[in-house]
């Protein structure tokens, strides 16, 4: 019996300790690729002011768009020092090449029948080691692109709009994190949890069907005024599959395609006046939505499946089984300061939140937050300083399964008869509490093709405040730690 109550102690270890990048990053992979400074321009030759690096590559971009193809290619490269805290410190830097295609297939075939059909594919070729789950241990990852090296089909997907685009159907290998739970002025900022909140990403099966790992869906969009927005989605509920315990490797190449793993449904509802002339002095979006998941075995975190303690001696050791998950959410982006008509001067701010059932989700409650400020220093108008919060909430019932394992092990030491435990793994491990990231950011826009981020994060109780399962600190809570570096994107 005490070897049992041992490996279920050290069980309840390994899921505290598991390594982040079991969590997906969030990335927008939407298309089109036309530079955010206005209208893309290609001219013959190098034109610093171009839309692009490569211009229009001896005028190959611009017959292309003329036949409905839009050609993309960008390079992401970061690099980032985890100069204190964190499962272990140094500087990683990782790249990532990242082409797509986008096609109006009724432009490009010259068929009334394919008219307002359009087409999307990308591939992410990343190079490098993720910082966040070798540096820092944490649930947010550091970088909105991170992953682990590998060449990987994205989202790929046809779409036909009708009603004079009132109403579209969008179907393929989807990421939800491409339309849904968006702030736009969380976008500003790197670390992943701005775009897929880290809450829906570390409860979800193989980190939900976002970057990197989208899986086949469909998504139907309706607006019927500018001002209203209403969205559903149906998608898997595992984008992964079950053929290694980390998703990322289990769909290494993105071609998995699985659908044996449920269903994610989503439903999404957005109110806006930031739409051209709407009169709105400051305009905002509010968003309210939910979703379902269906057909997954979901593991209670406190009990078994005779109603006893999961750390009890007495326990089966195998938890009570909950049919189903599900979550809501808001989301709110709102101008402070309009700023002039060029932009400058804009003060922006956004907040989301969220929250999942206690006893099945390691995280129940998720809240981010910050401000965005463009054209704060003299000369640079495009310029934008950010400042960011996010907070992710242990569940009560992960709270309470550390309590019990302190209890029923301080109770075993005590009678003499200690339960074993696999190193690092112990019964006195800290109750997890919360996680909490800050993040500051000044985006330099050199160029329509040429973006600097200066980046800096700091990261609270990572992963709630558990031990390291590696790094010089291994067996001991994994410290706060503190993350500078510098993110650039290119357009080619």
């Amino acid at each position: 019996m005490l070897a049992f109550v041992g490996r279920a102690l050290t069980s309840a270890f390994l899921l505290a300790v598991a390594p982040p990048f079991l969590a997906s990053a969030a990335f927008a992979d939407t298309g089109p690729c036309d530079a955010p400074q206005g209208p893309p321009q290609y001219p013959d030759k190098f034109d610093w002011n171009a839309s692009y690096l490569l211009g229009d590559l001896g005028g190959m971009r611009k017959t292309a768009q003329d036949a409905g193809v839009t050609l993309c290619l960008q390079y992401n490269a970061m690099i980032y020092d985890n100069a204190k805290g964190g499962l272990k410190r140094g500087p990683i830097a990782e790249g990532q090449i990242y082409p797509w295609i986008d096609i109006d297939l009724g432009k490009f075939t010259k068929l009334d029948l394919l008219d307002d059909t359009y087409f999307h594919a990308s591939l992410y070729s990343m190079q490098g080691r993720p910082i966040t789950a070798r540096e820092i241990g944490s649930f947010a990852a550091v970088s909105f692109y991170e992953q682990l090296a590998t060449t990987r089909l994205g989202t790929v997907w046809i779409e036909r709009r009708f009603l004079d685009g009132k109403l579209s159907l969008r179907a393929g290998q989807l990421g939800v994190d491409d339309e849904f739970i968006i702030s736009q002025t969380a976008t500003a900022f790197i670390n992943s949890t701005f775009g897929f909140p880290s809450w829906m990403a570390t409860i979800l099966p193989g980190g939900g069907p976002a970057y990197p790992l989208p899986g086949p869906g469909a998504r139907l969009k309706y607006s019927p005024t500018d001002a209203v927005t209403l969205m559903a989605g149906a998608y898997t509920g595992d984008p992964a599959g079950k053929s290694n315990p980390n998703p990322q490797i289990a769909n290494r190449y993105g071609t998995t395609f699985n659908l044996n793993g449920g269903t994610l449904f989503i439903a999404e509802a957005a109110y806006s006046t930031a739409y051209a002339n709407s009169g709105v002095d400051l305009p905002g979006t509010y968003k309210i939505g939910s979703w379902f998941e269906t057909a997954h075995r979901f593991d209670d975190l406190q009990f078994d499946n005779t109603g006893l303690l999961l750390a009890d001696p007495n326990s089966t050791g195998i938890a009570k089984r909950h049919g189903n998950d599900w979550g809501v959410y808001g989301v709110i982006d709102q101008t402070i300061l309009p700023g002039g008509k060029d932009g400058l001067h804009k003060l922006a701010s956004f907040i989301r939140v969220g929250a999942s059932p206690s006893d099945r989700n390691l995280v129940e409650f998720y809240v981010d937050g910050g401000l965005t400020f463009t054209g704060l220093v003299p000369g640079r108008p495009t310029d934008l300083i950010g400042v960011g919060a996010a907070y992710n909430r242990i569940s009560d019932a992960a709270r309470a399964i550390d309590r019990d394992t302190r209890l029923f092990a301080g109770a075993a030491a005590l009678a003499g008869t200690p339960p074993a435990f696999v190193f690092p793994a112990t019964g006195f491990a800290p109750v997890r509490d919360q996680e909490v990231m800050l993040e500051a950011l000044y985006t330099i826009n050199v160029t329509a093709w040429l973006t600097v981020d200066l980046d800096v994060q700091h990261f609270f109780h990572p992963s709630g405040h558990v031990l390291a399962g590696s790094g010089p600190d291994i067996g001991r809570p994994i410290r706060d730690a503190t993350v500078f570096g510098v993110n650039t994107q290119i357009k080619f």
